[in-house]
């Protein structure tokens, strides 16, 4: 495992995932602001898979790691996004949603302020893509 260096950090936002709206915001708004020394690039995305997965696969190769809030569909539309663009970008994520997703869950909303982005070490995981 290798330390995780931010310079540029993309951000992917679901404002449908769990209780939607202003929660999904705030989380968002907490996430980012723990990363302060670095560019943020935040797409404007509407809630259709489609766009996340495109949004994930046009991020992948300008930034050193994507910070998904969302659900277990956005964080695997995100990894479905990197898997089409061939990337390794590595996922950061906020579960604001249902959060089965298992390994591509960083931190769960209620645990936000425990996460340290200066702690961060890179991990692949295995995943599946069935058509």
């Amino acid at each position: 495992m290798s330390r995780l260096n931010i310079k540029k950090l993309g951000v992917i936002v679901n404002p449908a995932a769990g209780a939607g709206g202003a929660f999904i915001e705030n989380m968002a708004s907490s996430a980012i602001s723990m990363f302060r020394d670095s560019h943020i690039i935040r797409p404007h995305l509407r809630a259709r898979r489609d766009a996340t997965v495109a949004a994930a696969a046009d991020l992948a190769y300008s930034v050193d790691a994507i910070l998904v809030v969302g659900g277990d569909g956005t964080m695997s539309d995100v990894a479905y996004g990197l898997f089409k663009a061939g990337a390794v970008t590595p996922i950061l994520s906020v579960g604001a949603g249902s959060t089965n997703a298992g390994h591509l869950i960083t931190v769960r909303s209620q645990w936000l302020d425990r996460l340290d982005p200066s702690t961060l070490l890179v991990q692949e995981v295995e995943g599946y893509w069935h058509p």
